[in-house]
């Protein structure tokens, strides 16, 4: 048994390859010229400039794309020595964390029907969080209820030993 095997079964599994900024396109051009299996993630985008408007394609995750195979010491190195390739995700390089075939199946189902992805922040009730559009942009608070389209932040004032919630729209809060 070699030292990447995350249980008994033998059939590939899907890994996050984390890539240096810019440089998604490139490393899936190579790994898929070493016989790796990969997955790009693309949404269409549009890109304006002074001049003119332009429909781009960039990644869903920027700086991540996906790859799937059985992973070995060969196979690992072989990753790594990949020009773009950071590192290849988990706790370290003996115990790597793969992906559910699910959740890549349904990656792939919403990006290539053509329908309109956005990125949606993650996180979670009880997490510190920081609205980043809209009028209430910089304040700081506590998510403390995440629904499809709404969520409920409360901002407290420690001193006073009171607190103050409001609704936001879900993608307009980050992590902080």
């Amino acid at each position: 048994m070699n030292q990447y095997d995350l249980g008994e079964d033998s059939f590939p599994k899907w890994y996050a390859i984390y890539t240096r900024s810019r440089h998604e396109f490139k490393v899936n051009h190579k790994l898929t010229g070493k016989q790796f299996e990969t997955f790009l993630p693309v949404v269409k985008s549009l890109r304006r400039w002074k001049d003119r408007k332009k429909y781009i394609e960039r990644p869903l995750f920027s700086g991540y794309l996906f790859l799937r195979c059985q992973m070995d010491d060969y196979k690992y190195l072989e990753i790594l020595k990949t020009n773009g390739v950071v590192r290849v995700l988990g706790t370290n390089k003996m115990q790597l964390s793969p992906i559910p075939d699910e959740e890549i199946e349904s990656i792939r189902i919403l990006t290539e029907n053509g329908t309109t992805v956005n990125c949606y922040p993650y996180v979670k009730e009880g997490e510190r969080v920081e609205i980043v559009s809209g009028p209430l942009t910089g304040s700081k608070g506590i998510l403390m209820q995440r629904e499809l389209y709404k969520s409920t932040v409360v901002v407290s004032v420690h001193l006073l030993g009171r607190s103050i919630s409001v609704k936001v729209d879900s993608c307009d809060i980050e992590a902080c």
